[in-house]
C-alpha cells in the first residue's frame, strides 16, 4: 500500500512544482523559516537550500 506523502497525489503535484522556489515554511513550534524548497521525505521532513529562522518583529515600541 502507498503511505504518507506518495498517498496524497494532489499534495505530492503541489510539493513538485514548489521544488526550487522560495518559500516560507511554518514549524508545529512557531518557528518560520524562509528558503529555497528543495524536497520532501513521505513523512514530510522538508529540506531547504539557504535557509534562514526568520525572526518576528516586536510588537513592542
Amino acid at each position: 500500500p502507498v503511505t504518507g506523502l506518495h498517498a496524497n497525489f494532489s499534495l505530492l503535484c503541489e510539493l513538485n512544482e514548489a521544488v526550487g522556489k522560495e518559500v516560507v515554511l511554518e514549524l508545529v513550534d512557531g518557528s518560520v523559516f524562509t528558503g529555497i524548497f528543495a524536497c520532501a521525505s513521505d513523512q514530510m521532513d522538508v529540506g531547504l537550500y539557504n535557509a534562514c529562522n526568520v525572526f518576528a518583529e516586536s510588537d513592542e515600541d
